[in-house]
C-alpha cells in the first residue's frame, strides 16, 4: 500500500511593508471578505512590520482585527499584532483610491489639448472607463452628460 501523498505547506509570503501591501497579499491569497473590509471599512492609524493599529468602521466585523492577525501570521510565518484604536486614522484605502482618481481626472481636464477638444466639440465630456494604459480617464465622448 502506498503512503499518502504529503501536501507541502506553501512557503511564507513576503512580509508586507505597507498597508496597501497587506491588501495586495489578501487579494493574492483570495481572502476576498477580509480584503473588502480592509479596503473600504478600516482606517489605518499606524503601520509597521508586524504591527498594525486600525480603527474599524461600523461595517467592519467585530473580529476583524483578530482575523487579520491570524491571516497575516499564517501567510507570512511571522507574528502580527493587529490592534483596534479609537483614533480617527487615515481615509480608507478605497477613499484614497477615489480621491486619487478624482485628482487624475481634474488633471486630465486641465490639460490644454483636452481643453481644446472640449471647446472644439461642444457637449463633449470626458468619459470614465477602464484604465488600460495606467493613464486615468481616457476618452472623450460626445453627448455624455458627465464632465
Amino acid at each position: 500500500m502506498a503512503a499518502p501523498a504529503r501536501q507541502e505547506a506553501a512557503p511564507p509570503a513576503a512580509m508586507p511593508d505597507s498597508f496597501p501591501e497587506v491588501l495586495a497579499l489578501l487579494r493574492e491569497k483570495r481572502e476576498t471578505i477580509l480584503a473588502n473590509h480592509l479596503a473600504g471599512d478600516v482606517h489605518l492609524v499606524r503601520f509597521e512590520r508586524g504591527r498594525i493599529e486600525l480603527n474599524p468602521g461600523p461595517r467592519a466585523p467585530r473580529d476583524f482585527a483578530g482575523n487579520l492577525s491570524r491571516f497575516l501570521q499564517k501567510a507570512t510565518g511571522a507574528r502580527w499584532m493587529v490592534t483596534v484604536s479609537q483614533e480617527e486614522g487615515e481615509a480608507t484605502l478605497r477613499e484614497q483610491e477615489r480621491a486619487a482618481a478624482a485628482r487624475d481626472r481634474e488633471e486630465v481636464l486641465r490639460h490644454p489639448l483636452v481643453q481644446a477638444i472640449l471647446e472644439t466639440f461642444p457637449g463633449a465630456r470626458l468619459k470614465d472607463g477602464p484604465d488600460t494604459a495606467g493613464q486615468g480617464p481616457h476618452a472623450v465622448d460626445e453627448g455624455d452628460d458627465r464632465a
